[in-house]
């Protein structure tokens, strides 16, 4: 799925979810799902907590797979290895689920194709903290830099 796939539009449907299942959500702050987990929580978005190598996240219970999260999120937010990807986009879909952000250098082909056979709305190939409001830090030098080149989708 290319950026051509997906719009500005389907990105801010997306982000206006009343709240994700954070799938790859870590306490080992040498990953990006650390960082990201804590900023899109500190940015006011509900967030649950998904990873079975933890039984709580920043302080907030975190579930082994999507199936144990009690109520299900309307979206699902990925970061996990790409390896990884296919098998949380699969239980997504078995559950209902039909939104998902596959964070940039999560995706995988099988993945990708699997979302475009079963009507997943995937964003994929972004990062998530250029796109959740407020854009802050380097984040919006990032931003900015898609935008002038050309990279942002519109």
């Amino acid at each position: 799925m290319s950026a051509k796939e997906f719009t500005k539009q389907d990105i801010t449907n997306f982000l206006t979810s009343p709240w994700f299942a954070f799938v790859g959500a870590t306490d080992n702050n040498r990953k990006f799902g650390y960082s990201a987990f804590r900023t899109l929580k500190a940015k006011g978005i509900r967030l649950e907590a998904v990873n079975p190598n933890y039984k709580t996240v920043d302080g907030q219970e975190c579930y082994p797979s999507l199936a144990y999260v009690p109520e299900l999120p309307t979206a699902v937010i990925s970061m996990v290895p790409r390896e990884q990807t296919l098998k949380v986009v699969q239980e997504a879909f078995q559950l209902g689920i039909r939104k998902i952000w596959i964070q940039m250098d999560s995706d995988s082909p099988e993945a990708i194709v699997f979302c475009r056979e079963h009507g997943i709305k995937a964003i994929i190939g972004e990062c998530i903290l250029m796109h959740a409001q407020p854009v802050t830090s380097f984040h919006g030098v990032h931003r900015w830099f898609s935008k002038v080149f050309g990279k942002m989708p519109k």
